[in-house]
């Protein structure tokens, strides 16, 4: 029996250490915490949208059936999840890209990512909005139009113009951050591929420091050209964004090399001033943020909820779930609370349909967004067959 127990013990701590190793610290094609974090990001997302962004003083209108009552700091804080995302994108991007052989594979890659899921989520908006919504009480009524800036990842002011007269806007408004997640591929890719490679780090941090003088002598030098160099630098550098993308480069070099290095001073400077803006709130979300981080790349074993299997598979699947959350999710919380006649019960609505949201998400990821990719994957990437070995013939 104590040699059984001592095996136990053994074969225990060998599962333990297994676990430490396997779902916290070790890169395959992932760290798979990364997941955890995805869904810490959608979550403070939803809770955004489902509390606070329709509602005063996010909205002019308010179109909860429990009003205003649930939104509060945290709520209305909550939808600074985008800006994890994005922090979480410049660590994943820049893992990908450094693995990417040359620029038309990794926008190829991307494009397999992103496209198949947004098709399908843009259709499926569109068509709930249409059939759950008959008498337009809620403003999400778009011109059929509107597939074109949302499949494009464009801005629909491109599109407007050219089609007066129709409501052309995003078929769901959460597609707003595809256009600078696009936006960051483009600079991202640009600078690995037509730069020396062994020097982007070198190279990004150049921009991002002329980025930062440039847009400190617009901000606060006036001259004729200012408010146009602004306009040009929220449209083509995502300025109010950058940061966050640069940081989690930052994090990835730092993972990878163990090591700081003078460059991730410009993004501390950037990013400064960029969570200055958000107010303490704000700021207090992103240092949970940036603490999280410092500790995946540090190793840390208090990690240990982001590895747990369920919320990292919710992490995977978060991309479509941002897709379908927002707009679907509101009409039927709407929808739901009006079939509960207790108002009590109200407050955990939301949850209830984020939950039926999750289950439906991810029916989408394991009969159709999953197989889509590996379709489309093994098309575009065939994998070589090994060549056969050939024994030497005598002679």
């Amino acid at each position: 029996m104590k040699f059984g127990g001592a095996a136990a013990a053994s074969t225990l701590m060998r599962i333990v250490v297994s676990y430490h190793h396997i779902f916290i610290f070790q890169m395959e094609n992932r760290i798979n915490a990364l997941d955890g974090f995805r869904f810490l990001a959608i979550s403070l997302v939803a809770v955004f949208h489902y509390y606070s962004r329709f509602t005063l003083p996010q909205s002019p209108v308010n179109y909860y059936p429990y009003g205003s009552s649930f939104s509060n700091v945290f709520s209305a804080n909550a939808y600074l999840g985008v800006h994890f995302f994005f922090i979480i994108s410049g660590f994943v991007i820049y893992f990908s890209i450094l693995r990417s052989s040359h620029l038309k594979d990794f926008f190829l890659r991307r494009f397999i990512r992103l496209f198949p899921p947004l098709l399908l989520a843009s259709v499926i908006t569109y068509v709930f909005v249409a059939l759950a919504d008959p008498q337009r009480a809620f403003p999400f009524h778009v011109s059929a139009l509107s597939f074109l800036p949302s499949l494009t990842f464009t801005d629909t002011l491109f599109w407007q113009p050219l089609f007066k007269g129709h409501k052309i806007a995003l078929i769901d408004g959460a597609y707003w951050s595809l256009l600078v997640e696009v936006k960051f591929y483009l600079l991202i890719a640009l600078i690995y591929f037509l730069l020396p490679k062994e020097k982007f780090l070198r190279n990004w941090t150049s921009l991002m420091a002329v980025l930062l003088v440039v847009h400190t002598l617009a901000e606060y030098v006036h001259f004729p050209m200012a408010v146009a160099i602004r306009k040009a630098m929220d449209v083509f550098f995502f300025y109010n964004y950058i940061a966050f993308f640069s940081a989690g480069i930052c994090f990835y070099d730092f993972y990878i090399h163990k090591k700081w290095r003078l460059e991730y001073l410009v993004t501390a400077m950037i990013a400064g001033i960029t969570l200055w803006s958000l107010g303490w709130a704000g700021m207090t979300f992103m240092a949970v943020f940036l603490v999280l981080f410092a500790m995946l790349v540090n190793g840390s074993s208090l990690l240990g909820f982001f590895a747990l299997p369920i919320v990292r598979r919710i992490g995977v699947i978060s991309y479509t779930l941002y897709l379908l959350h927002q707009y679907i999710g509101l009409i039927l919380i709407n929808a739901v609370c009006k079939w509960l006649p207790v108002a009590a019960l109200w407050p955990v609505v939301p949850v209830f349909v984020y939950a039926l949201l999750i289950g439906v998400t991810e029916l989408i990821y394991r009969y159709y967004e999953e197989p889509v990719r590996k379709l489309m994957t093994n098309y575009y990437f065939p994998k070589r067959a090994p060549m056969p070995m050939v024994e030497k013939q005598a002679a």
